[in-house]
């Protein structure tokens, strides 16, 4: 019969620290791909109020263009009304 020996497997603990050191790589890859998918639907939400905005800017800019020149045009300035000429 032979005597047990212990001892302590450093190979063992090198795998848990690569484990440990991966998982936390993880976290943070996890991290920016969460921060990166906000800030991408931030920008897309962003672009479409700016198109909208375009859109709604060039069908005004269409509307004036075919006004004939002896219609007043007004512009609303806060609670008045100015004419524009």
């Amino acid at each position: 019969m032979k005597p047990s020996k212990k001892y302590f497997d450093h190979s063992a603990l090198g795998l848990m620290y690569l484990n440990c050191f991966c998982i936390q790589i993880l976290v943070q890859i996890q991290q920016t791909a969460l921060q990166s998918q906000r800030a991408l639907s931030v920008s897309r939400q962003q672009a479409a109020a700016k198109d909208r905005e375009r859109r709604i800017l060039q069908l005004t800019i269409d509307e004036i263009s075919h006004v004939e020149n002896d219609v007043n045009l007004y512009k609303g300035v806060g609670k008045m009304f100015v004419d524009v000429q």
